[in-house]
Formats: C-alpha cells, structure tokens, sequence
C-alpha cells in the first residue's frame, strides 16, 4: 500500500490506519495520469503470471500481489473521481470474479451518484447470488435503503454458510 501512495506522491497519501486517501484535486486528476497509472499497475499486478494458484476461492498471488491489488482498487474508490468512477464500473464488469467483487464493494466506498445509480440497476438484475449480494453491500454502504432490502431479500432466498452467516445474523 506504501508503494501506491509513494508512487503518487502529493495525490494520495498513506495514513497510520493503513488506508489510503486521495487527496488529489479534480484540477490535478486532470493534469496528471493518476487514474490511468493505477489502471497500469492493476493490470500488472492481475496478470496470469502474478498468480501462484488458481482455487475455487479465486487465485492466490505471489506475497503481496493480492495486497497491491487491493490498495489500487481502495485508491480509486477514494479519488472518486468521475474516471475513477468510470474505471470501476469497466472493472465490475470483469469476468474474474474477485476483480469485479472488489471494485464493486470500492463503487460503494466512492459515494458517488453515478456509482449509486449503476449499482441500483446491476443488484436488480444480477442473477449470480454473490454478486448480488456484492452489490446490494456497496448500495448499503452508501445508505442506499435499496441494499438493505436487497440484502434481505438475498438472506430470505440463500441459507446461511459460514461465510454468510453474519450478514444473516445482521439483516435476517
């Protein structure tokens, strides 16, 4: 995560909690190649050979892959930016499942009515379970009441797992 906020130097910043907030202005986002740089490094570290593993549960890459990935998503939730916003919602559409689920969960961290507004549509139509549960979570996020009815509707239809089984205890 240093290495994201080091990398931008002025435009985000690494705090003592360990997140990371951008700080950048729309006037710099403009100015300089912030989201497009994080969008480069996301397919760096995403790559096929970054991967040691493939599991049910998605796969694992080499020491501290997973953890880039991560900070860059959370980077380009908190720069909410109209592009970094639009980034997100490319990204969500991914066939790589756990790509698309964390960028969804950054589209509710982001705040932003364009973001709200897709996520309303794509929990309506979303036939994959997690998915839609994905998606309901980040419109809850936002305080969106349509997330909380939709993650009660989803702990009404799937049993709980041992992954799941807090959101049923806090919504059932």
């Amino acid at each position: 995560q240093q290495a994201v906020a080091d990398a931008f130097g002025g435009f985000a910043e690494y705090g003592d909690d360990g997140e990371i907030s951008g700080r950048a202005s729309q006037e710099h986002l403009d100015r300089y190649p912030v989201i497009p740089a994080l969008l480069a490094m996301l397919e760096y570290v995403t790559r096929p050979e970054m991967q040691v593993s493939v599991t049910n549960d998605g796969p694992f890459y080499k020491q501290g892959v997973g953890c880039a990935r991560r900070a860059i998503l959370d980077a380009l939730g908190r720069f909410k930016a109209p592009a970094a916003v639009e980034a997100l919602i490319e990204l969500s559409k991914s066939e790589r499942e756990y790509l698309a689920e964390d960028a969804i969960g950054e589209l509710g961290n982001s705040g932003s009515p364009a973001a709200r507004d897709y996520l309303a549509d794509k929990v309506a139509a979303a036939l994959d379970p997690e998915i839609r549960l994905e998606t309901a979570k980040a419109l809850a996020v936002m305080a969106d009441p349509r997330g909380v009815e939709s993650i009660r509707r989803w702990a009404a239809e799937n049993p709980p797992t041992r992954a799941t089984r807090g959101v049923h205890w806090k919504y059932a």
